[in-house]
């Protein structure tokens, strides 16, 4: 049980990796790689800047929670327990490129009418 208690805690862990700040930052100097990242995702992470706190849980985490059978006070709990550090975390992972791929990935699923809770639980999910 003990184990499975981990698995539990990892997949929360996951799921809510990007409001933490990180301690390694790469810089990118080339200035193709800035322009196709901009071009791609510039429009979505300036009006995810500005959004506010609930706009911004909504964006990242209306798609995973859509998934989702029995986990359906997820975004109300995430509003309600999000202080400003992490807004600014999350805010501040907009720039990585890991999370839109993340962002992408789950908009595919949605797209594919792929139901994910029929086969995985909603740990498994997360």
């Amino acid at each position: 049980m003990f184990i499975l208690k981990l698995f539990d805690e990892n997949f929360v862990n996951t799921i809510l990796q990007d409001i933490n700040k990180k301690s390694i930052k790469i810089f990118v100097n080339n200035k193709d790689i800035l322009r196709v990242f901009k071009n791609m995702l510039g429009s979505n992470v300036s009006k995810l800047m500005k959004a506010d706190k609930n706009m911004l849980i909504d964006e990242l985490y209306g798609k995973t929670s859509f998934f989702l059978q029995s986990i359906v006070h997820m975004l109300p709990t995430l509003k309600k327990h999000f202080t400003e550090n992490d807004v600014t975390n999350l805010r501040d992972n907009l720039y990585t490129l890991d999370l839109w791929l993340w962002i992408e990935a789950l908009q595919m699923l949605a797209d594919s009418d792929t139901d994910l809770a029929n086969t995985y639980g909603d740990l498994s999910i997360l």
